[in-house]
């Protein structure tokens, strides 16, 4: 029975690597989005912002937030269910 070449187990971790990554970097996006949005009358008061300020935080978020799920989306059709 051959042993499994090394080289071709490198990138194998490195792409579960970077998913690993991604998956915590949207995790934490999605965390964030709920912190936000609790905080809203809280960052309303102390920077005294406008309505039209904060529907500018709560739209970046939500930016951030439709990106990470494209990508993830991108990845799942990429990589498929295994």
């Amino acid at each position: 029975m051959e042993q499994p070449n090394e080289s071709v187990l490198q990138p194998v971790q490195h792409v579960r690597l970077i998913f690993a990554l991604i998956i915590m970097a949207s995790f934490l996006d999605i965390i964030d989005f709920s912190i936000v949005q609790v905080a809203l009358p809280t960052i309303r008061t102390q920077f005294l912002a406008t309505y039209a300020d904060l529907q500018w935080v709560i739209g970046a978020y939500g930016l951030t937030l439709a990106g990470f799920l494209m990508l993830m989306g991108r990845a799942g059709d990429v990589y498929g269910q295994k």
